[in-house]
């Protein structure tokens, strides 16, 4: 059976441009302080399974109340999340720490409804952050890769480490989750390389993206691309702005060239998400997460 391949970035564009780990035997009861979490934000009646979902955590006096000064093993050792038992541990990845604002943590969730309920806890001492935060483990094998665009290195965290390397003056700058890349449309780029866990028969692409203004090229742009190998055969896919119609669109060549175009124009200054999906010969193009 095929699978359902994905990627996903978070980046600015600019026109001037189940597995056990070490903490399972974590006695999560020891922790002094312990938070419940609901979605009741997601209300589709599917399913998700072993699904990434943002977390944002900053101090409120709510509930039993979220402080930084709380944790016993600083910054965030004894982060820990747990199923809807209260115990059994969920895997994570922290993506940025502020104890002066805004955390931004990644969870994975074995299921998620909108009648789910985890916890977040802290408060203990002697305790490490476990290997799930950095060895790619938030992310099933189905994610070739994921890239936050928070730093000019853009770095793959799921475990294939598909690390970016910047070329040209690559500018931060806030991004919808956190920060973002901002590339000036011309000359600077990231380059993630060539690998064969980039040419699977079936993709799904997917990037926050925002055109901040007019570009000097009156053809299309690239946001994200995979090269297409002619001796090999293998099609190549991307995401890209068209200056002259103000639309982005999703690309892919498999023996021929489809290009699948937004209906409407993109609006200057204004965060969207953008996916191309291909899967049994069918090529489809979302903006905000609907088809267009």
């Amino acid at each position: 059976m095929s699978k359902l391949h994905k990627f996903l970035a978070f980046f600015s564009f600019s026109f001037l441009f189940i597995i056990t780990h070490a903490f399972s035997s974590e006695d999560l009861s020891l922790w002094l302080k312990k938070m419940s979490i609901t979605f009741s934000g997601y209300t589709k009646s599917e399913t998700l399974i072993n699904f990434p979902a943002l977390i944002v955590l900053e101090e409120t006096d709510a509930g039993i109340g979220f402080y930084y000064s709380d944790f016993f093993s600083p910054p965030y050792n004894d982060l820990r999340f747990a199923d809807s038992d209260g115990v059994t541990p969920l895997d994570f990845e922290v993506e940025t720490w502020n104890d002066n604002g805004k955390s931004y943590v990644w969870v994975k969730f074995p299921e998620l409804t909108s009648l789910t309920t985890v916890y977040v806890l802290w408060g203990k001492e002697g305790v490490t952050v476990p290997t799930c935060n950095t060895d790619g483990s938030v992310w099933s094998e189905d994610f070739i890769g994921v890239w936050h665009m928070n730093q000019t290195n853009a770095l793959d965290s799921t475990a294939n480490e598909l690390h970016a390397e910047a070329f040209g003056p690559i500018a931060t700058t806030e991004g919808v989750i956190y920060r973002s890349d901002e590339f000036n449309g011309i000359s600077t780029y990231l380059n993630i390389g060539d690998n064969e866990v980039l040419e699977p028969e079936t993709i799904t692409f997917s990037a926050w993206v925002k055109i901040t203004g007019a570009g000097s090229h009156q053809d299309r742009v690239f946001m994200f691309s995979k090269g297409r190998d002619n001796v090999k055969g293998f099609f190549s896919y991307g995401l890209a702005y068209h200056n002259d119609s103000r639309k982005i669109g999703a690309i892919l060549s498999n023996g021929s060239v489809i290009s699948l175009e937004d209906t409407v124009e993109t609006p200057w200054q204004t965060w969207i998400y953008v996916a191309g999906s291909y899967s049994e010969g069918a090529f489809k193009y979302y903006r905000d997460g609907v088809l267009r």
